[in-house]
């Protein structure tokens, strides 16, 4: 390169860049700084034309102009390296940031911030320093102190944590309980002024419960899980003692699990007072003292209850004792059920207030429920004299109103009504006689034998008509068998016999009788209806050969034949049939049965 060349290039550069460290200390655009292109329009504009550096004529027209000394000493007075500040030389920096902002710079010490009365430090031209002091770089100092003490409480404040602070999970309470005494304000420093900076401990729990101790920037934050924690801590701590034990008198095991009984709600409630008058003005500081608290005063309730439940439940079930043993020995307890049941209902209310806790209305229950099972054994002596009284008077009459309602005997011809009233006097002496009202009994039976007799005479009345009326035989078997209309069963009986007067014409009256008894006679009533009706048939064919077959001596027998062959199928044989067939089947029907003359004609 041509030498005049690259001395005007140097001597250019070196103008260039004082002109451009002279912008930066001045902090604006005092002297052109030409960019490339504008260097290659310069050079094109001075060269007149040159194709070459031979060609150039005049290199000192290449040259830039000197900088203004006058500019550049006020540059350099107003800007200087250095500045004085209360007796203190600060070098100042000079810079131009990757935006092309200039920078003018004083770096200070932490303690000159903090004692300096300044708030900004300025060149002699009056332009502002930026402040720096350590990583900070502020407009002014009062800026970079609030800076510095900010780090410096924000040190103070994890130096405390660290200290302080128990964050791994505890979950046995007995080990939290150590560390309450660390709960609550602390001072974490002092600010400029002297005035404290305090932080707050709290217990902080989650829901298991497990416990952390946790310094905290806000009062009333610490405060709210302080009192959370402290509640959780207490019924984890002593759920024992504020649980109903699985003992008596508090609570029993009739299975598999154990239940409470009055006494253990009482105590349950009394529980639940004293944790709520734990927690009312629980603390860090008093839990201690609050948890003795209630340990005493939980024993000295349990004791005053216990020991009067106790004592009290002893007298109840000793005298429970000896009234049943009394009602055991009662000759005639059905006579006093009632008093019986009264005695035991009351001993049983007395045991129930007992579990309730309500001692003296259970003393006096239970001294009732033994003054009601003390004449026990007299009352039901006395009872029985009067029910044999009453029960002899009821006998002279009892039996002719069961033959009454039933339609029996001589009140065969008693109607509906009459048979219905008498079954309604039968329930109300033995409701009476059951309810030991004997004085309603030995008023009414005179009356009832007078009702008894008048009907007796209707009844009388009805039969002598029936009798006048039906030929004689019939109507008695008619009335056994009769069910709602006797007459009608009368009528078809007669007129069935006189269809048929045959052998088997006498055994179809007789299974119609015995199918009108269906339903509304038992067994004992049927066979009796036959045996009256065969009584009177003595005289007949077919009484006749019962006789021979030797069934006239048993009655019963002879007529489970006549039902065993008319239920076999048996059917109307000819006149002409020999009576061997039917004695044979008869036989056979009843299972092979002897017929002393089975050759024995009878006469058709």
């Amino acid at each position: 390169m041509n030498k005049l060349l690259q001395e005007v290039i140097e001597t250019n550069l070196q103008i260039q860049r004082k002109a451009r460290d002279l912008n930066i200390r001045a902090g604006k655009r005092i002297f052109l700084i030409m960019s490339r292109s504008e260097w290659k329009a310069w050079l094109i504009g001075r060269s007149q034309g040159a194709r070459s550096v031979a060609e150039i004529e005049d290199f000192d027209s290449l040259f830039l102009p000197p900088l203004d000394s006058t500019i550049v000493e006020k540059i350099m007075v107003e800007n200087p390296d250095t500045v004085e500040v209360e007796g203190e030389t600060l070098e100042i920096k000079y810079e131009q940031d990757w935006n092309n902002n200039f920078i003018c710079s004083v770096k200070i010490s932490e303690e000159f911030a903090r004692h300096t009365r300044m708030d900004k430090i300025y060149l002699p031209g009056g332009r502002s320093l930026k402040i720096q002091c350590g990583s900070y770089s502020v407009d002014s100092i009062s800026e970079l102190v609030e800076k510095l003490e900010k780090n410096r409480i924000e040190k103070c404040w994890a130096e405390k944590r660290r200290d302080l602070e128990h964050t791994s999970w505890i979950s046995n309470p007995r080990e939290v309980v150590p560390y309450l005494s660390k709960v609550g304000k602390v001072e974490i420093s002092q600010k400029e002024d002297g005035s404290p900076i305090f932080g707050y401990l709290s217990l902080y729990s989650d829901s298991d419960p497990d416990f952390q101790i946790r310094l905290r920037e806000s009062e009333e934050e610490a405060e709210k899980e302080t009192r959370i924690g402290l509640e959780r801590l207490l019924r984890k701590d002593c759920k024992d003692l504020f649980a109903v034990p699985e003992e008596e008198p508090w609570q029993h095991c009739p299975s598999y699990s154990w239940r409470k009984r009055p006494a253990g709600e009482i105590l349950e409630q009394k529980l639940k007072e004293i944790m709520a008058s734990v927690l009312e003005k629980l603390s860090s500081e008093n839990y201690a003292e609050k948890v003795q608290w209630a340990e005493k005063e939980i024993e000295s309730i349990k004791i005053s209850l216990r020991e009067e439940y106790v004592f009290l439940e002893e007298s109840i079930s000793s005298q429970e004792k000896q009234m049943e043993e009394g009602i055991y020995s009662i000759s005639y307890d059905s006579f006093v059920k009632s008093e019986i049941a009264q005695a035991r209902e009351q001993m049983e209310r007395a045991k129930r207030l007992l579990g309730e806790m309500k001692y003296q209305e259970a003393r006096k229950v239970c001294d009732f429920a033994i003054e009601v099972a003390g004449p026990l054994d007299f009352l039901s002596r006395k009872r029985r004299g009067e029910y044999d009284r009453a029960n002899e008077k009821w006998r002279s009459v009892g039996e002719y109103v069961y033959n009454l309602s039933e339609g029996q005997g001589a009140f065969r011809e008693a109607i509906g009504e009459e048979r219905k009233e008498a079954e309604k006097i039968q329930d109300e002496i033995y409701e009476a006689l059951r309810n030991n009202n004997f004085d309603v009994v030995l008023q009414r039976v005179p009356e009832i034998k007078s009702w008894i007799e008048g009907i007796s005479v209707i009844c009388a009345k009805r039969e002598q008509a029936r009798r006048e009326k039906y030929p004689e035989g019939v109507w008695e078997a008619a009335s056994y068998c009769a069910s709602d209309d006797p007459d009608e069963i009368a009528d078809k009986g007669i007129e069935l016999a006189k269809a048929c007067s045959d052998l088997v014409g006498e055994i179809k009256v007789l299974y119609l009788l015995r199918s009108l008894t269906k339903g509304n006679k038992n067994k004992y009533e049927k066979q009796r209806a036959f045996l009256e009706f065969v009584s009177g048939l003595e005289e007949t064919e077919i009484g006749k050969w019962f006789e021979e077959l030797h069934y006239a001596d048993d009655i019963n027998s002879a007529i489970k034949v006549a039902i065993a062959y008319l239920e076999s199928g048996g059917k109307e044989e000819k006149k002409e049939e020999k009576i061997e067939n039917i004695a044979s089947q008869l036989a056979a029907a009843f299972g092979g049965g002897y017929c002393k003359n089975k050759n024995k004609k009878i006469k058709m």
